[in-house]
C-alpha cells in the first residue's frame, strides 16, 4: 500500500506519532488529583496525565451532563476468536501486563 501511495503522489505517507486519549471530566482539579495521587501519573496544569506509556488529557466539561461513558458496541461474530465484543462500553483501552494488573494503583 505504501508503494502504491508513493507511485500516485510521489511521496511517502507521513507517520503518526503518539495517540492520546482526551477525557471530559466533571471536576478538573479532583480528576488531576486522582490521576496524580491514586494512579501515580505526572499531571501538569494543562491537564496532561502521563505515566509509563499512557497519556490522557483531562478537560473540564461545560456541564456534568456531558460526562458519560461510551455505550456498548454491537456484538460481532467475525472476530478471529469466539469473543464477540465487550459487554460494556469502552472509553480507553490501555495495555498492562496481566501480572501487573492489581499493582497499577
Amino acid at each position: 500500500m505504501e508503494e502504491q501511495l508513493t507511485e500516485i503522489t510521489g511521496s511517502k505517507r507521513g507517520v503518526f506519532a503518539q495517540s492520546i486519549q482526551v477525557r471530559l471530566v466533571s471536576d478538573l482539579k479532583k480528576s488531576q488529583s486522582y490521576y496524580r495521587d491514586v494512579l501515580g501519573c505526572n499531571v501538569d496544569d494543562w491537564g496532561h496525565a502521563e505515566r509509563d506509556g499512557m497519556t490522557i488529557i483531562l478537560q473540564q466539561a461545560v456541564s456534568v451532563d456531558d460526562v458519560r461513558p461510551n455505550p456498548p458496541s454491537q456484538k460481532r461474530s467475525d472476530y478471529p476468536t469466539e469473543w464477540e465484543g465487550p459487554q460494556f462500553g469502552w472509553d480507553s483501552f490501555i495495555h498492562v501486563d496481566w501480572d501487573d494488573l492489581y499493582s497499577i494503583c
